[in-house]
């Protein structure tokens, strides 16, 4: 008994059959079905959480409301949440972080199949003002809870992220469903912040950002069985933006399944960074359909291009392994192995890579690396590190304001791989650099008239016609610190000759744009 460690103890409570647990229906606490039963929820919870022996608090099936809940520990014994029914969270703006937060308990079940909808769509619209983005409750949040599972549950539309763990241990996600549109803004699947031995199984996450990210301190993190996409695949990261950040170690990804989504699995760290590492990675047989950079690791990470690229990141990434991942890429650079200058990646291997590039603008994926010499093994399709690195370069910007829209005008040169195709009658094409680290561009001709028949002000930012219509895509692997452009709507207007680029930023109205066009002199 003295070699258990308090974990297992805890664990061994929690499998106390069903017959020992106390039971706290939140029908004797007067909750009851389309009503917001917060109140007789958080009275059963402190009862519940009072008892000296295990207990369950019980919803029974039904739809509620629910207000914003905090379930704060310690309690005495384990403690189970049974949730049968359909949870619906308020529209109304709140300051709280969170909808449903669980915090300092050991031993935590939270089981019963209930689905928890976070009414996202009611927030994302007004996510053109950052600060409204910023004060968002995620649908839940765990902090410091040791022991537990969290097994059969729906996170639905939530605000923002769907999870959010902090310090916690030993806490697993079983046949967990994360479901969000792909477009919906900043709802991370689960994000897990300076926890250890978590793992994720035989999980479906549907979002519109990363489907699981690892920040910093995070250590012996299993993701296993897990089906992601939509979103943006799943991330070690971004790391090094902040001093004191935390080792991560030991972060194991295998048997999961990615469908359209901008990213597989990646390590991304930013540059100018403060000092960080990176160890012990496993990213063992995955599978890609259809998916933009299916392996990456990107350290030089500044999505918004406020950071200084010049600078190498300072964050150490050692012991990675790539191993049998398979499928197809939507980009041309299908492995992409991207490590800082000043500290090049030590101990990456691939093993057993084959992804085939679905696009008609090479005929072949493509690999590209810098700063790291990985050890090779298996199939290699793509040829490790066999492409060479794209280069596209843009003048400082000198910027004029135009009504309701930003406009930075300069000089810049394209790869002529990147334009060849265009017809020489398109007199003005349109560019859109992405957080997938693309650039597309489409010619006016078509795009224009899409713009002007399908766009309004108040689903522009979240209707980016890639994700709509079949537009003649011409891609190059290039980083976004290269290009001046903001997050969503980053878009480009040059000349056939490539000397003239306009920035346009978010707020406009397509009348603004159109003007703007005609300033342009072009």
């Amino acid at each position: 008994m003295g070699k258990l460690n308090m974990a297992a103890m805890l664990l061994m409570l929690m499998f106390v059959s069903i017959a020992d647990a106390q039971v706290f229906d939140i029908g004797k606490y007067g909750g009851k079905p389309n009503s917001d039963i917060a109140q007789a929820l958080t009275s059963a919870y402190k009862e519940a959480c009072a008892s000296t022996t295990p207990s369950k608090v019980v919803v029974p099936k039904g739809t509620y409301n629910l207000s914003p809940v905090n379930f704060e520990g310690p309690c005495k014994a384990p403690i189970e949440f049974q949730f049968q029914g359909t949870f619906i969270a308020a529209t109304e703006k709140t300051t709280e972080e969170s909808w449903v937060a669980f915090s300092n308990i050991n031993g935590l079940t939270v089981s019963g199949g209930g689905v928890f909808d976070g009414q996202g769509p009611t927030a994302w619209g007004k996510c053109d003002k950052n600060e409204y983005c910023k004060s968002l409750p995620m649908n839940f949040r765990f902090n410091f809870i040791v022991g537990g599972s969290v097994t059969d549950i729906t996170s639905k539309d939530s605000k923002q992220f769907h999870v959010n763990l902090l310090g916690c241990k030993d806490l697993d996600f079983i046949r967990f469903t994360i479901s969000a549109p792909g477009e919906s803004v900043n709802t991370d699947g689960i994000h897990i912040g300076r926890s250890s031995g978590i793992k994720v199984i035989d999980s479906n996450i549907k979002t519109g950002d990363d489907c699981v990210s690892i920040g910093d301190g995070s250590q012996q993190i299993t993701i296993q069985g897990v089906t992601c996409g939509p979103g943006h695949g799943i991330s070690v990261g971004s790391l090094g933006k902040y001093k004191n950040e935390e080792a991560v170690v030991g972060v194991t990804v295998r048997h999961c399944t990615f469908t359209g989504t901008s990213n597989g699995v990646r390590i991304k760290t930013w540059p100018a960074s403060y000092e960080g590492s990176v160890s012990d990675m496993h990213f063992e047989d995955l599978i890609m359909n259809n998916v933009g950079n299916p392996v990456l690791i990107d350290q030089a990470y500044c999505p918004w291009n406020q950071c200084n690229a010049k600078v190498p990141s300072k964050v150490k990434i050692s012991g990675v392994t790539f191993k049998n991942i398979k499928g197809t890429s939507s980009t041309p650079i299908a492995v992409k192995l991207a490590c800082s200058s000043g500290f090049p990646c030590q101990g990456v291997e691939l093993a057993d890579i084959d992804l085939k590039y679905t696009g008609k603008e090479a005929p072949a994926a493509l690999s590209q690396c810098s700063n790291v010499q990985p050890k090779v093994s298996g199939r290699m399709n793509p040829p490790a590190c066999t492409a060479p690195l794209a280069q596209f370069n843009c003048s400082r910007l000198k910027t004029r304001l135009y009504a309701s829209a930003i406009v930075a005008t300069g000089t810049v040169e394209f790869p002529e791989s990147l334009v060849k195709d265009f017809h020489p009658s398109d007199i003005y094409r349109i560019a859109s650099c992405g957080m997938d680290n693309t650039v597309k561009i489409w010619s006016m001709k078509e795009f224009w008239p899409y713009v002007e028949k399908s766009f309004t002000w108040t689903d522009l930012p979240s209707k980016f016609p890639t994700k709509y219509v079949q537009f003649p895509v011409f891609i190059a692997s290039v980083h976004s610190n290269y290009v001046d452009c903001n997050r969503w709507l980053g878009d480009f207007i040059m000349s056939k000759h490539y000397l003239v680029l306009a920035v346009v930023a978010l707020h406009f109205l397509v009348a603004d744009l159109k003007s703007i066009y005609a300033k342009l002199n072009f």
